[in-house]
């Protein structure tokens, strides 16, 4: 299975630097240009369908980015962000301390237990999205199909590949390829 996993466009919490986890918040004028300009690579692609996780910045992309079905699922939401959750990084920091979000954004896979007060570990957001993946591997094996998500959600899915590029600054509207065989993810390359 070919899976081309995309973050969905801006909001004005992404311009604040405004944790957003499930807060439902819709794109602004700027995630809607980057949704329309994902539309050209999403039709390069051959996409049979495209799932997308129910909060409407992620499903308002993917209905902007692709002309075919778009099929909504709670599994793609981001994690479960606890107290953080509509605040600010440097609300954050203030709060816990300056290394508390190091974690957070960590490749390390010692930090996967890491959670938020009150959260969902990295971990525990992983496995959500993993269930998911696997059960849309036996719909779709042999095909390629698109996922609309979040960036915290993106990221436990590239950690899921053989080799995870590391590093990563993932933006709105970022591009991914990645190919399951039904036993490994294997990350192919960044599209946008």
């Amino acid at each position: 299975m070919n899976l081309f996993v995309f973050r969905h466009g801006e909001t004005d919490w992404n311009l604040e630097k405004r944790f957003q986890g499930r807060t439902d918040i819709p794109l602004n004028h700027t995630g809607k240009a980057q949704a329309q300009g994902l539309a050209q690579e999403l039709k390069k692609l051959a996409l049979v369908k495209v799932y997308s996780s129910d909060l409407s910045r992620a499903h308002e992309t993917a209905c902007i980015a692709f002309e075919g079905e778009v099929s909504t699922h709670k599994e793609l939401q981001e994690a479960n962000l606890g107290d953080i959750e509509k605040l600010q990084i440097s609300e954050i920091e203030k709060k816990y301390g300056k290394g508390f979000m190091d974690n957070w954004f960590s490749d390390d896979p010692s930090t996967m237990d890491f959670q938020f007060p009150n959260g969902e570990s990295k971990r525990e957001h992983q496995e959500r999205l993993k269930n998911f993946l696997q059960a849309l591997y036996s719909t779709h094996r042999g095909e390629s199909v698109g996922i609309s998500t979040h960036g915290g959600s993106l990221r436990r899915i590239l950690e899921l590949c053989k080799k995870p590029p590391q590093g990563l600054r993932i933006r709105n509207c970022d591009l991914f390829h990645l190919k399951f065989n039904g036993e490994e993810w294997l990350f192919k390359e960044k599209l946008s």
